[in-house]
């Protein structure tokens, strides 16, 4: 089992830093060179395949070669006693999701879009296609660069989500390309798309295309419109619509000419247009030639799968005797009632089989249902829903009733939230932290006080539901208080402070920078510390 102690080569792990569906993250210490690197460990049924394995080692060394300063290093690819991982650099910033769950202005969108396009741009040249960007996939070291992780990892472990099973596509379902749902060739372009996807979650805090399945998503990349942006983001909808078009021909040819173009916007110039391009969504693929007999066997071996698939559904809900009525166009069966309603899992699946004949397997599985069904809005739905919606308007903490981190706080209770609250709440934190920092860079040591304390708040709830995550924040707040109180008190450096007077100014500031615990609260009283150096002062002039 691994876990804290457990020692993989020359690495020894320190503690869990996250899971994902391809591989657990942990910090590990490298003993030869004494510094610390993320570990990702993938699963144990990985080592089963060993035509998988060596696919795998050869991507991630060929990865490693890849320098860039957007994209994440890679330093070494191993197995000890059949786990198999791989190591690279530790990044100290959070990922991108956190980012956007404490709200991301406009302006620092296109600017981390542009350092993302222009690393991709480079992987791109060097013959690598990402194929799973994600905002989990977007890293921030100590400055708040984004950089780009798993750079051709996907492709090499082949355990992305699974869309049929056929083994369609890797990738993640919100941010995968129509020609990836389709499970088509894909190219830099299908990159593009995800970053698109991307984009438009930083700008608005939610993805453009949800749905209650996999599928139903895949279907919406493949034929639902493209997303608009609120009316006050109006002039990014040109850069979106060119991301986000569904043929690969419409977008941007290269990331290269992403970059150009965020350029031209961030210059205050308008995007220039394109000529206009109908977008043909789900264009069938011609036909079998009549003698090769491929199109008939399909049609024929969908037909009769349709009558069984249709046949059991009836079967199952009760309706042999109710009459059935034929849908127009697809050939399913169903009860009249039904009709109008999304369909069922069933009746798609028998809309699928009775695809025309010279229809692609791919493009028949997402014709399959229609509009997907909107599924109902669950309470941690809500919860999330009115977190994202908090944060827009930048209702960080307060009021606490109606405030992201109140919405937060209530999702710690539902299993299926809490991992998602403690992100959203250490993105509150340290949004706080950065904000004082900035009020103290700037001398309003008003404002840094009252950022402390807002992330005072935010702390002790997230504290209760992970100490880990919360200790670090809180030496840093430390500090930043210690760094407040020493600025606000100091006297002016051009003076040279008497003896007399110098002995009692490091009194006070002595009496009021220790504790018993060491930490300077921040409701310490910095007026009577200031009364104190005056009345030193005074009693130095009246000798």
């Amino acid at each position: 089992m691994t876990g804290s102690g457990t020692q993989l080569g020359k690495y020894r792990i320190l503690d869990k830093l996250g899971a994902g569906g391809m591989a657990d993250v942990y910090r590990a210490e490298d003993d030869q060179l004494g510094r610390q690197v993320a570990l990702k460990i993938l699963p144990p049924e990985f080592a089963r395949d060993e035509e998988r394995v060596r696919r795998f080692e050869k991507e991630v060394r060929a990865a490693a070669q890849l320098h860039h300063p957007h994209i994440v290093t890679l330093f070494e690819v191993g197995e000890e006693n059949g786990i198999h991982f791989y190591a690279m650099a530790l990044l100290p910033g959070g990922d991108l999701k956190q980012q956007i769950v404490v709200g991301i202005n406009p302006k620092q969108a296109l600017e981390w879009i542009k350092a993302l396009a222009s690393a991709l741009d480079f992987a791109h040249r060097k013959g690598f296609v990402h194929r799973d960007i994600k905002p989990e996939n977007i890293l921030f070291d100590e400055e708040q660069r984004p950089l780009l992780t798993d750079l051709g990892i996907a492709k090499a472990v082949g355990s992305g989500t699974k869309m049929t099973g056929t083994g369609m596509s890797i990738g993640t379902p919100h941010y995968m390309s129509p020609e990836q749902a389709r499970g088509k060739q894909v190219d830099g372009r299908s990159d593009l798309y995800s970053l698109g996807i991307v984009l438009y979650e930083m700008l608005t805090g939610r993805v453009p295309y949800d749905a209650e399945d996999t599928l139903a998503v895949a279907y919406s990349h493949v034929n639902d419109p493209l997303p608009q942006l609120p009316a006050a983001l109006g002039k990014l909808q040109p850069l979106l619509d060119r991301l986000l078009a569904k043929e690969p021909e419409e977008r941007f040819a290269g990331a290269g000419d992403l970059a150009a173009a965020i350029d031209q916007l961030l210059a205050g110039k308008k995007l220039e247009q394109e000529p206009a391009r109908k977008t043909q969504v789900l264009k069938a693929e011609k036909a079998a030639p009549a003698g090769k007999g491929g199109g008939l066997k399909w049609a024929v071996g969908g037909a009769l799968l349709a009558v069984l698939v249709v046949g059991g559904f009836l079967l199952l809900n009760g309706g042999m005797g109710k009459k059935p009525v034929f849908a127009g166009g697809g050939g399913a069966v169903t009860p009249a009632s039904r009709l109008k309603a999304a369909p069922t899992k069933a009746v798609a699946l028998a809309r699928l089989v009775a695809q025309p004949a010279n229809l692609s397997r791919d493009d028949a599985i997402l014709q399959v249902a229609g509009k997907p069904k909107k599924a109902k809005i669950s309470p941690l739905d809500r919860l999330r829903q009115q977190a994202s919606e908090a944060l827009a308007q930048k209702r960080l903490t307060l009021p606490e009733d109606d405030s992201a981190m109140g919405y937060f706080r209530k999702m710690l209770g539902y299993d299926g939230g809490r991992q998602e609250a403690i992100s959203g709440l250490t993105g509150i934190a340290r949004r706080y932290l950065d904000w004082a920092r900035m009020a103290l860079d700037k001398d309003k040591f008003d404002k840094c006080k009252t950022y402390l304390i807002r992330f005072d708040q935010v702390s002790e709830i997230l504290a209760r539901a992970d100490r880990d995550t919360v200790g670090p924040l809180k030496k840093e707040r430390d500090a930043i208080s210690r760094d407040r109180v020493a600025r606000l008190t100091v006297p002016n450096k051009t003076e040279t402070a008497p003896t007399g007077v110098a002995s009692l100014w490091q009194r006070a500031i002595g009496q009021h920078s220790k504790g018993t615990t060491g930490e300077v609260p921040v409701s310490s009283t910095d007026n009577s510390l200031q009364q104190e150096w005056q009345r030193a002062i005074q009693q130095h002039s009246s000798k």
